[in-house]
């Protein structure tokens, strides 16, 4: 996990007004942070251009120090998981949440130690074992 930093970034649209303003925020290595907001604010946006998905219209977007505005997403190193639900329904809980690592090649006791402590954040400990329907 690495800073990650966004500098008078903003996103336009053709002709029209911008729908994120000028957004001047630092999340600092292993911190947690949450986007709240209604329908349209400009959550799944934001999310979007620090994962690569989107372009910045405006601004800097630094994370672990290096300029990423113009790196693919597949090469910084991020991931974000959608609010639809987009869970693969023949995996357990653990095994969705374990997905991501074992793409990455993560050895399976990293794995399984990071999907366990994720899950006692959640409160999720006791869905591990099941799957996504029930």
């Amino acid at each position: 996990m690495a800073t990650i930093r966004l500098t008078n970034v903003q996103k336009s649209y053709g002709d029209h007004p911008p729908v994120i303003r000028r957004v001047n925020l630092e999340i600092a290595q292993h911190e947690f942070c949450v986007f709240l907001g209604p329908s349209g604010c400009g959550k799944s946006t934001l999310l979007r251009m620090i994962a690569g998905l989107e372009d910045l219209s405006e601004g800097e977007l630094h994370i672990g120090g290096r300029l990423v505005n113009d790196v693919p997403a597949a090469a910084r190193g991020v991931a974000m998981v959608f609010q639809s639900y987009a869970l693969f329904p023949h995996m357990t809980v653990f095994d969705n949440m374990a997905f991501g690592l074992k793409l990455a090649k993560q050895p399976k006791d990293v794995i399984d130690r990071k999907v366990r402590e994720a899950a006692r954040i959640l409160q999720l400990d006791a869905f591990l074992d099941r799957y996504p329907k029930a």
